[in-house]
């Protein structure tokens, strides 16, 4: 849509449109969009343009739950600044997971083909704010992109927060304009909480909001609501400033692909990896009861190499870099019809890509095998991208086969990805591969370098680390659960825990380390008391807690943990149960959904022991919790809620912020996904 008001803006700035006849206009019974009959038009070149202080409409807010999502208001122009002094940009970002990480670095990149030239691309605790004042009477402009954990900022923007909140002139930042985007996950309970509190703050310090506070949800569609920011702030940028609207409407509609490929005669390629195999299985054995669960999930130990530089401490998370089945990558080279020892290189022939972790992004500047590129770069199992819908039906001609591919092509551009077309597209073809595999010969009418810039790169797939590195030495022990839903006849594994789950003994693994925040480590006195919260695979980080704790001799930890039956899926149960026995946990409450009629959780026992969670924490104590968002994460939250409502006396609103303030303070931990 955003790329459809820039081709409309282009030709309204340039030419004058009046309707012929004074009838009252018919529109198309039955269609989708608004689609006028026998609308007539007379066409002429424009000499003048309309009043440029009227506002432009805000867009509607969006919801999600509880929860609204505003998008962008465009304000009145209140001052221009001529195309030759554009602002001093900062683009700055805080990101845990490289999301904005990469928006950041797709919106430095709008900017500079839009005209910016003196542009700084730094993470929030790489940017000086508090030497922002102008001493030449230039304005700066500061793009902020940032996401939020547990309520607190991203580990590369926490130390500028702390800064930031010791700020107190009132105008330190009255030189600056600034426009910001939060990224989030409508699951969890402190959705927003930094991105919203660093917009008011900027605002406190004397910056100049261009946009209201503008955000996207990672639960619904986070790529789409990003994209149609980025083209808003463009549109804001040009109004504001006065920089060329040509330039801001080439960037919006700009369709040029960055990469061509070019074949590498007689060199063979080094092998081409994410990252190089660090790592080796040791032990990869199943925990469930599989033929009475019906599911799976995998105990692994793997045994780091002394080159690998990984000392993690219990609580953090392991990265796992999937590769593709080699049936996989045997199959997308016959329908690519590619010799898989073939070496390539991608060359740059345009700065227009939207797609910083696209395979090509990835792949760029190295020599590369195709076997290599199938197996160890392109996430095939992701869910279709529109640009790569788009690009097939752009080849598909008028034949009748491909009229659903077209008709999602056209929804997804008009009306989104929430649009029926869209919808029954991607209910049939859930992933890249399933499109390969339905339209096969439109595929191969693509150029290899366009396919790898619309799919995407594979990202590591993040395990809480299960282990002790006191204990086991350099080992580092997770817990998998093994996806695999069938739908439409065909079976969906999941891209890592397949790959996972098919590790010998002795398999060569690529794994990086990611810290964990402070808060998911165990307190520093052994005399705060501690509760852990977990169900299924969320025990991960508990049995490396438990570990540590029996290495120091701390005792008397409680833990609520739930799976369905005692029978085949009840995780660790002999070392809980150990751990029961020698006085390292001194209460284990289990909670089996599946046994006798009533179903119980463990929020369910938790809110049965409120006064003693109450009492828990007024004693100082600390509450982890681990597992899912939608299931664990939420109704903890709103367990946690009733708790301090029933036992602490407090209202609806006051509960609710005792348990943000809780979050905020390290005492009530999440790890949840």
């Amino acid at each position: 849509m955003m790329e459809l008001r820039a081709v409309l803006a282009r030709l309204l700035s340039r030419y004058e449109f009046h309707d012929v006849g004074d009838g009252e206009l018919r529109y198309w019974p039955g269609k989708t969009t608004t689609s006028p009959m026998d609308l007539f038009m007379t066409v002429q070149k424009r000499t003048s343009l309309p009043d440029a202080d009227t506002p432009l409409a805000a867009d509607a807010a969006g919801t999600n739950g509880n929860h609204t999502v505003e998008h962008a208001v465009l304000h009145p122009l209140t001052h221009t600044i001529s195309a030759d002094r554009l602002p001093r940009t900062f683009v700055v970002y805080g990101s845990n997971m490289g999301t904005s990480d990469d928006y950041a670095t797709q919106m430095a990149e709008q900017l500079k083909r839009m005209g910016f030239a003196d542009i700084t691309l730094v993470s929030l605790n790489d940017w000086d704010f508090a030497s922002m004042q102008s001493a030449d009477g230039r304005r700066s402009l500061v793009v902020a992109i940032t996401s939020t954990y547990n309520g607190m900022p991203p580990d590369n923007a926490r130390n500028f927060a702390k800064l930031l909140d010791q700020e107190t002139r009132a105008d330190i930042l009255k030189d600056v304009d600034f426009v910001l985007f939060g990224c989030g996950n409508s699951l969890w309970h402190t959705f927003l909480k930094f991105p919203r509190h660093l917009y008011q703050r900027l605002d406190d310090l004397g910056a100049t909001p261009l946009t209201e506070f503008t955000a996207g949800d990672s639960n619904d569609d986070l790529d789409d609501e990003f994209m149609k920011w980025s083209l808003q702030v463009g549109m804001i940028l040009t109004d504001h400033y006065g920089s060329s609207v040509d330039a801001y409407i080439d960037v919006a509609t700009d369709k040029s692909l960055p990469y061509s490929l070019k074949y590498v005669d007689n060199s063979p390629a080094a092998p081409f990896r994410l990252l190089l195999e660090n790592a080796s299985v040791k032990v990869n054995r199943e925990q469930q009861d599989v033929e009475r669960s019906g599911r799976s999930t995998r105990h692994i130990e793997i045994t780091l190499d002394d080159t690998s530089d990984i000392s993690y401490t219990t609580g953090d998370h392991l990265n796992i870099y999937p590769v593709n089945a080699p049936s996989v990558v045997r199959e997308v080279s016959a329908i690519l019809e590619f010799d898989l020892d073939t070496v390539f290189e991608l060359e740059q022939v345009s700065d227009a890509s939207r797609f910083a972790r696209s395979a090509a992004a990835v792949i760029y500047g190295h020599a590369c095998t195709v076997a290599d590129a199938l197996q160890y770069v392109c996430d095939w199992k992701e869910a279709p991208s529109r640009e790569l819908v788009v690009a097939l039906s752009e080849t598909s001609g008028n034949e009748p086969t491909y009229d659903s591919l077209r008709r999602a092509a056209e929804d997804v551009n008009t009306l989104g990805k929430q649009s029926a077309g869209w919808s029954a597209f991607t209910a049939q073809n859930r992933t890249v591969l399933d499109v390969l595999r339905t339209y096969a010969p439109l595929v191969r009418q693509i150029p290899f370098a366009t396919l790898l810039h619309f799919v995407s790169a594979m990202d590591p797939r993040r395990y809480s680390i299960a282990s002790c590195q006191s204990v086991v030495g350099n080992e580092v022990h997770i817990s998998a659960s093994i996806v695999n839903d069938t739908v439409n006849g065909r079976s969906y594994g999941g891209l890592a825990t397949e790959y996972l789950a098919s590790l010998e003994a002795g398999a060569r693994v690529s794994v990086s380390h990611l810290s964990a925040q402070d808060v998911f480590h165990l307190p520093p006195s052994s005399d705060v008391p501690v509760v852990f919260v977990g169900a299924g695979t969320g025990v991960a980080p508990f049995r490396g807690f438990l570990q540590q704790m029996k290495l120091a001799g701390i005792g008397d930890a409680a833990m609520y943990f739930g799976c369905r039956s005692p029978e085949y899926d009840y995780l660790y149960k002999d070392e809980l149960g150990q751990y029961v026995q020698d006085g390292t946990l001194s209460k284990l409450q289990t909670a089996f959904s599946r046994v006798g009629d009533e179903r119980k959780y463990v929020q369910h026992h938790v809110s049965q022991d409120g006064a003693k969670i109450w009492s828990h924490l007024q004693n100082g104590g600390r509450i982890y919790v681990c597992g899912s968002a939608d299931k664990l994460g939420k109704s903890m939250s709103a367990a946690m809620v009733r708790i301090f409502e029933e036992h602490g006396g407090l209202s609806a609103d006051e509960a609710s912020t005792y348990l943000s303030d809780l979050i905020s303070n390290g005492r009530y931990a999440q790890d949840i996904w």
